[in-house]
């Protein structure tokens, strides 16, 4: 705030007639008083937006605890559901409906046919009609 009174009077030692000085004064502090922030406004504003960052610092840290908790979750499922899977292929293993030492799939070789010696045809009989 403005101290109109000082303002005035230092304007009047100046010069300026006293009615002069005193709206003077009067305009400047009510310009002041209206589009300029005092220590205290600044303060109240910061005071505002800790309090705000506070809040929001709270509800971030929820949402991560949140979601840690989900990964923690999805994590044992997922142990869960590898140990099933590894538990069903032992069993099958166990009972013989899946050799894991067996070559893979492959269609079986043709037989090999060796000769010895020279080819010879046997005749045909002949048909009757």
């Amino acid at each position: 705030m403005v101290d109109t009174l000082r303002l005035s009077d230092t304007l009047q030692k100046t010069g300026m007639e006293r009615e002069q000085a005193e709206g003077f004064a009067r305009a400047l502090d009510k310009e002041f008083g209206e589009h300029v922030a005092m220590r205290s406004d600044l303060d109240a504003g910061f005071q505002a937006v800790r309090s705000e960052m506070a809040l929001m610092r709270s509800e971030l840290e929820r949402r991560i605890e949140s979601l840690r908790s989900d990964l923690r979750a999805l994590n044992a499922k997922f142990n869960f559901g590898f140990g099933l899977l590894v538990a069903f292929l032992s069993v099958l293993v166990g009972i013989g409906l899946l050799n894991l030492n067996k070559p893979s799939m492959a269609p079986p070789a043709a037989p090999q046919v060796s000769v010895s010696g020279p080819a010879t045809l046997a005749p045909v009989p002949p048909t009757v009609p």
